[in-house]
């Protein structure tokens, strides 16, 4: 399913098209109480709720703040880098 998303940055809206995707997470009880989850194919995409849905609707959140920092980088490589694209 493609949709269409609405990104700012750097103060300038743009849409940007992307595809759905989905990401496996653990979701765990505390015994403090509330619930932590995480992503595992994101290892820095982590959150919690004080109940399952909120944990679940809060790494959401997590989960495209990480991909979002992730295009930012890809877009913008250290100087001794260099962008490749490869087909698989």
């Amino acid at each position: 399913m493609v949709q269409g998303l609405l990104a700012e940055d750097y103060g300038i809206r743009r849409e940007v098209q992307c595809l759905s995707r989905e990401f496996n997470v653990i979701l765990r009880k505390e015994p403090e109480g509330g619930y932590s989850v995480r992503c595992v194919e994101l290892p820095g995409a982590i959150s919690q709720g004080e109940t399952e849905e909120e944990a679940l609707a809060n790494i959401k959140e997590a989960i495209l703040l990480v991909l979002d920092e992730v295009e930012k980088r890809a877009l913008c490589p250290p100087e001794n880098c260099r962008k490749e694209v490869v087909v698989v």
